[in-house]
C-alpha cells in the first residue's frame, strides 16, 4: 500500500510540476523530458542531474523573467563550471527556496557568494517546498558519503509546518 501511495503521489506531484514549471533548452542541454525537477527514491524533489536550462518565472503582473539554472551531478543548484571554486574544501547549504534562490543565477545567490568568500566549493542541497523533515532526510543521505567543512542550515518558522504535510510546500499550502 505504501509503495502504491508513493507511486500515486509521485505521479500526481510530477503532473502538478508540469503545470507549474516551464523550461527552455539551450545548447548541450541534458534536461530529461523538458523538466527541471524530479522526485528521487525518497520522494524528495531535486533537480535533474547535470541539467542546464532556463527557468521562466512570472510572479504577479509585473515581475517576470528568465534565469539560467545549472544543476550539479546530484541535482543540486550550482554554477557554470567556469565559476566553480577550485578547492578541496566543500560546504553544504540546506533549506527551502529561500536558500536555493530560484529567481537568481547560482552565482548571484548567497550559497555561492558565502562559500566563494571562504574559498570553498559548495553543495546547495536546498529545494523549494522543503521542510525540516525533507532537509533531515537529505542530510541523512549526504553526510555519510561527503565531508563538509561547514553545513549552513536555514532556520525559518514555516519549515516545521511543511514537514507535517503529506506532500510539502508550494503544491499544497501556497507560499509562506
Amino acid at each position: 500500500l505504501s509503495f502504491a501511495l508513493s507511486a500515486f503521489l509521485s505521479g500526481r506531484l510530477n503532473s502538478l510540476m508540469l503545470a507549474y514549471e516551464k523550461s527552455s533548452t539551450k545548447k548541450d542541454n541534458v534536461i530529461v523530458d523538458g523538466h527541471l525537477h524530479r522526485f528521487d527514491n525518497q520522494m524528495l524533489r531535486r533537480g535533474n542531474p547535470d541539467a542546464k536550462c532556463y527557468y521562466d518565472f512570472n510572479l504577479g503582473d509585473t515581475l517576470t523573467g528568465k534565469v539560467e539554472v545549472v544543476y550539479d551531478s546530484l541535482g543540486h543548484k550550482s554554477v557554470p563550471d567556469s565559476l566553480r571554486v577550485k578547492s578541496d574544501t566543500v560546504d553544504m547549504i540546506i533549506g527551502c527556496s529561500f536558500s536555493k534562490g530560484p529567481f537568481v543565477k547560482g552565482q548571484d545567490g548567497y550559497p555561492y557568494l558565502v562559500t566563494k568568500a571562504l574559498n570553498h566549493r559548495f553543495m546547495n542541497a536546498s529545494m523549494g517546498g522543503y521542510g525540516l523533515a525533507q532537509m533531515q532526510m537529505r542530510l541523512d543521505s549526504l553526510l555519510p558519503t561527503h565531508r563538509f567543512r561547514y553545513v549552513f542550515i536555514q532556520v525559518s518558522p514555516w519549515l516545521s509546518e511543511r514537514s507535517m504535510s503529506i506532500s510539502s510546500g508550494i503544491y499544497t499550502r501556497g507560499y509562506p
